[in-house]
């Protein structure tokens, strides 16, 4: 569980408070907060130190991306031969990388890692494809199936 939480202070962070808390309530859907959390520390604006701790909150928000920065589209850099997607698992994954990653155009031979996935980002490819697929799957897919096309292959398999 992801949460972000603005603590009070006497600079003027309490309208900043007050702010998030109407847009937001109390807090945000799983996996909107690891997309926020994804984009935070990848922002140039970053602060020198983001404390991660674990504390309660049930209520969810499903619109947080919305008024989130996106994150800039970054070209494909990896040494394998692009090879666009041809079955429907293959485009529905390609999608769900490239929005995850911010690369485009992703091969289904890319290696998610060498494409800059790391364990944040396998954390939202994987819940997103369990949302899409409707499936259950082991925290170590993308070390298991580190392509498109290995995991299309996988899911398919297994449906």
């Amino acid at each position: 569980k992801v949460v972000l939480r603005v603590e009070e202070s006497s600079n003027g962070v309490e309208i900043s408070r007050e702010r998030f808390r109407k847009d937001y309530g109390e807090g945000v859907s799983v996996r909107a907060g690891v997309e926020a959390f994804d984009r935070l520390l990848r922002s140039d604006e970053t602060p020198f130190y983001v404390l991660a701790t674990a504390s309660g909150g049930d209520e969810h928000l499903a619109n947080l991306s919305a008024t989130v920065q996106e994150k800039p589209t970054l070209s494909r850099k990896v040494n394998s031969e692009f090879r666009d997607a041809t079955t429907p698992v293959e485009v529905m994954l390609k999608q769900i990388w490239e929005q995850t990653l911010g690369v485009k155009p992703i091969g289904v031979d890319d290696d998610f890692q060498e494409l800059g996935g790391d364990s944040i980002s396998a954390i939202m490819v994987q819940s997103a494809v369990e949302h899409a697929l409707k499936v259950d799957l082991p925290f170590s897919v993308l070390l298991r199936y580190a392509t498109i096309s290995r995991l299309s292959e996988a899911l398919e398999t297994d449906q």
